[in-house]
């Protein structure tokens, strides 16, 4: 690995992490906590700010398999978050105007309270995890190498 991709692989760990942290900081801040299903954002970003500490210290030689598997989890669990906060804000648009179509209630909940794209920092920060780890693969390893 070269050094421009040792320092491209450290930005992307530095943005995934970050964003876990924030992530993490913000949801525990607007009290993301009232269902058991909110909490797994909240988890999920601190495994994240775990999982880029762990990679920047691991050998180039080393399995990026379960950074890849928390990558999947993260992009899964924000369409989850999407599909919810849509859910939710359905649900509110209906009980406000019961007699609209649902054409105009699905577009009012687009819009509602709950930011639709707001799960997609956890897409952000499995992109950036995946990629960091991207060329971490058995053909990059060294002759020997468990």
């Amino acid at each position: 690995m070269s050094e421009v991709e040792r320092g491209l692989r450290r930005a992307l760990l530095a943005l995934a992490g970050l964003t876990g942290l924030g992530l993490v900081g913000e949801l525990l801040l607007i009290g993301h906590t009232e269902e058991a299903l909110q909490l797994a954002p909240i988890v999920l970003g601190g495994l994240t700010a775990l999982g880029a500490l762990w990679a920047a210290r691991l050998p180039e030689t080393a399995s990026p398999k379960p950074l890849r598997a928390l990558s999947l989890a993260l992009v899964i669990t924000s369409a989850i978050g999407v599909w919810e906060h849509l859910e939710s804000n359905l649900e509110f648009e209906r009980e406000l105007r019961p007699d609209q179509s649902t054409v105009t209630a699905l577009l009012g909940a687009l819009s509602g309270s709950s930011p639709l794209l707001a799960p997609g920092a956890l897409v952000v920060a499995a992109l950036a995890l995946a990629a960091a780890v991207w060329r971490l693969t058995p053909s990059s390893r060294a002759p020997g190498a468990a």
